[in-house]
């Protein structure tokens, strides 16, 4: 399967894809509600 000689040759060529991710910030709206 194409997917599987893909990943074979990228292993063979030292190419990694990394994960998809996620960066998440919290705010404090404490500071909203005092100005």
């Amino acid at each position: 399967d194409l997917n599987k000689s893909i990943k074979e040759r990228f292993d063979r060529e030292g190419i990694e894809i990394p994960f998809p991710y996620r960066t998440v910030v919290y705010k404090d709206h404490r500071d909203e509600i005092k100005n």
